[in-house]
């Protein structure tokens, strides 16, 4: 789909051999259901409660900038989505 745009694959954990992350941005994005998801959705294991949010680009961006995206590969995808749609605007 042209929603999708692969934003690139990178190491994670480089000295230990860890893994890689694959990132992308979904453009056009709308929850299947009410709260997210879609309606056979079960999830398993993962409880910690999140808060989706709905902000303002300028506010993403002041947000990366400020460091309040504590885990780095939130940071690097939101950053490089950002940096993809100035490129394309």
């Amino acid at each position: 789909s042209d929603n999708w745009v692969f934003l690139g694959r990178y190491r994670t954990a480089a000295n230990r051999g860890g893994g890689f992350i694959y990132t992308y941005l979904l453009k056009n994005a709308i929850p299947l259901v009410p709260k997210g998801g879609s309606v056979g959705f079960v999830p398993t294991g993962d409880d910690e409660a999140q808060k989706i949010l709905h902000l303002p680009v300028d506010q993403v961006l002041k947000s990366v900038l400020e460091g309040e995206f504590q885990e780095v590969k939130w940071a690097a995808t939101i950053a490089n989505s950002l940096l993809h749609m100035k490129s394309v605007a």
